[in-house]
């Protein structure tokens, strides 16, 4: 079974098994009345993810008014972007982007007033939030840790399950996309795991879920935002050497 049709089959189950559901103001939701899991564009035309990697993650994006990483792929000048998209079936979806203006690193964060998993609602919050340079590094250097392990489909499939939050995380740099999603990763990192037994259940080897956790959540600890209905707990200094990234390097390295 794919990737894709393993995330439709996990959320038309919680649809079946939550009809009664309620939205962000208490009021009841209808989770057929309107499909969830529509694929579309981004505001300009372009595909969010790479063919075999389309999902309902993308009506997300769109209502968010983000535009597709994916569409620089290949264009060497096309500026260095990381985005952590954070999709819980029954609360409010948040997307943190990095940008980088004069230089100088922001976050741009979006929170929708739906579900993630229903109807996604629309624009709540939208800011962007300038950070230190030196936090950029760290960031862009944790970021670029938790992607240069990939975590397999098969993998990935093995931790999926019903409800809970998805992650995804998607990255541009020099041209190259990367893109890797997960099922409520932080909470494998809340409970003891039996490697073994997980290895021959799944017959996949346990992924190492930490640098994807806490890259994405090093997004939260440097905007000030927390997840919806619950405290991120898993945080780690952020340590880091070498140069400043070109994209904000400068004269001086200040903060």
């Amino acid at each position: 079974m794919s990737r894709a049709l393993l995330h439709f089959v996990s959320l038309l189950l919680a649809g079946c098994s939550f009809a009664n559901a309620q939205d962000a103001t208490g009021k009841e939701v209808d989770p057929f009345s309107e499909s969830p899991f529509n694929v579309v564009p981004d505001p300009d035309g372009n595909a969010y993810f790479p063919k075999g990697r389309e999902s309902y993650y993308t009506e997300r994006l769109r209502a968010m008014n983000e535009p597709s990483l994916f569409a620089m792929e290949g264009k060497k000048d096309a500026p260095v972007q990381y985005r952590f998209l954070y999709l819980p079936t029954f609360s409010k979806p948040i997307a943190f982007r990095t940008v980088i203006k004069d230089k100088e690193p922001f976050i741009h964060v979006v929170r929708l007033d739906g579900m993630g998993g229903y109807d996604p609602g629309e624009i709540e919050i939208e800011a962007e939030i300038e950070i230190a340079k030196l936090e950029y590094r760290a960031l862009k250097q944790i970021l670029d840790r938790a992607l240069e392990e990939p975590i397999s489909e098969m993998q990935a499939a093995a931790l999926a399950g019903l409800d809970g939050t998805t992650w995804i995380l998607e990255s541009i740099v020099n041209g190259e996309y990367q893109m890797q999603d997960l099922w409520s990763p932080d909470s494998y990192l809340e409970m003891e795991i039996d490697h073994e037994e997980f290895e021959k259940r799944s017959g996949v080897k346990f992924p190492n879920l930490r640098p994807f956790v806490e890259g994405c959540s090093y997004f939260l600890e440097l905007t000030d935002m927390k997840f919806p209905n619950r405290d991120p707990s898993i945080y780690r200094d952020a340590g880091f050497e070498g140069e400043l990234p070109e994209e904000v390097s400068s004269t001086s390295e200040e903060e």
